[in-house]
């Protein structure tokens, strides 16, 4: 395979870890796919962490170790965590739920 840019394969490793979310991959996994040095995949890593954490899309976590590599974690900001809750609340009060016995169905 050819090597890839930067934003590239920043665009591939992005894929990868949301198409993977809670997965840990392994920095080889990268390297060997993108052709690429694993300080290269280190420093576009970096570029990812710093992107997802600034939009609140989630968090890339390093996992240390032989077996170690990045684990993507999604996350939402406090305002779509705040307007999920809000309709979830608002999908529950619906009076056709309710089912014989008092429960909500969900």
């Amino acid at each position: 395979m050819e090597k890839l840019t930067r934003n590239n394969r920043i665009v591939v490793v992005t894929k990868i870890l949301t198409e993977n979310p809670n997965k840990v991959i392994g920095l080889s996994t990268f390297a060997e796919k993108l052709n690429a040095a694993k300080s290269t995949i280190s420093e576009d890593i970096l570029i990812v962490r710093k992107v997802m954490e600034k939009l609140n899309l989630g968090s890339i976590e390093t996992i240390a170790g032989a077996a170690g590599g990045i684990k993507f974690i999604p996350g939402m900001s406090m305002d779509e965590k705040k307007s999920f809750a809000l309709e979830l609340c608002e999908m529950l009060k619906d009076k056709k739920r309710i089912v014989p016995g008092n429960y909500i169905y969900i």
